[in-house]
Order: C-alpha cells, then sequence, then structure tokens
C-alpha cells in the first residue's frame, strides 16, 4: 500500500484508492474479410464485420471489412494517471534541534 499525501488526485483522506492505468485504445480496418461473420472478440480486442455477403468478391466495390477495435478499459481499471493502490494522508513533518 502506497502513502498519497491528500489533495489533487487522491481519495478522500484515509480512504483506499485502487491502481488504475490511462487507458490504451486503437483500432484498425481490413478489407476483404472472408472468415469472421458477425460482432464478437474477447478482453481488450473487439471485433465488427461490416458489408454483406454478396460483397465477398475481390472485385466488388464495397468488400467486406472488418473492424478490430483495442481498448484496455473493458479489463482493467483505468483513470487520468498511472498509480498503484494508495491511501490519502496528511504528512506531518516534525523538526527538532
Amino acid at each position: 500500500m502506497f502513502l498519497r499525501g491528500a489533495g489533487g488526485n487522491a481519495a478522500a483522506l484515509g480512504s483506499v484508492q485502487g491502481d488504475a492505468i490511462r487507458n490504451i485504445t486503437g483500432q484498425t480496418e481490413l478489407t476483404r474479410v472472408h472468415v469472421f461473420t458477425g460482432e464478437g472478440g474477447s478482453g481488450a480486442l473487439r471485433h465488427n464485420i461490416s458489408g454483406s455477403a454478396q460483397n465477398l468478391s475481390h472485385s466488388g466495390s464495397n468488400p467486406l471489412a472488418l473492424r478490430l477495435t483495442f481498448d484496455a478499459s473493458r479489463v482493467v481499471p483505468t483513470a487520468n494517471e498511472n498509480r498503484p493502490v494508495n491511501m490519502a494522508v496528511r504528512y506531518l513533518i516534525r523538526a527538532a534541534n
């Protein structure tokens, strides 16, 4: 458990804040796909087919297309910062001479 100074993006004083990463997203599109159908995928990956079976020909003007998307927030906690599990505290520094 990491101790984090209260304030800023920290949770309320004394409360535990879970770990998180910044979200990672992306997508790519493949055309003339003959194998996949419908929608699916697992974890952070998702695929979606657009077009119709009539467009499977390589010479067609609108080939079947597969869009692959990646979104880390589907499988892990995300936030506007990377952080370990932590607890918000107030630091007291005592000086003596």
